[in-house]
C-alpha cells in the first residue's frame, strides 16, 4: 500500500484495491501499479454502468408518476 500511496493520490481508491488484491491470495507485488490503474479503469465503467441505470430508472418513475 505504501508503494501505491507514493504513486496515486486516489487515497481510498488505494486502499480498497489494496483489500480487493489481498483478499484474491495476492502476494506478489510486480506489475501491482498496473494492475491499479486497470482496477480503477474497472470500477469507472461499472460506475458509469450504474450511472446510466439509475438515470434510466428515474427516467420511467417520472413518466409513472
Amino acid at each position: 500500500m505504501l508503494l501505491l500511496g507514493k504513486m496515486f493520490t486516489l487515497k481510498r481508491e488505494v486502499y480498497e484495491f489494496c483489500d480487493f488484491w489481498v483478499s484474491q491470495g495476492n502476494k506478489n507485488i510486480n506489475n501491482i501499479a498496473k494492475e491499479f490503474i486497470r482496477y480503477i479503469e474497472d470500477v469507472e465503467v461499472l460506475r458509469q454502468v450504474e450511472e446510466k441505470a439509475y438515470k434510466e430508472s428515474s427516467k420511467k418513475n417520472n413518466k409513472n408518476g
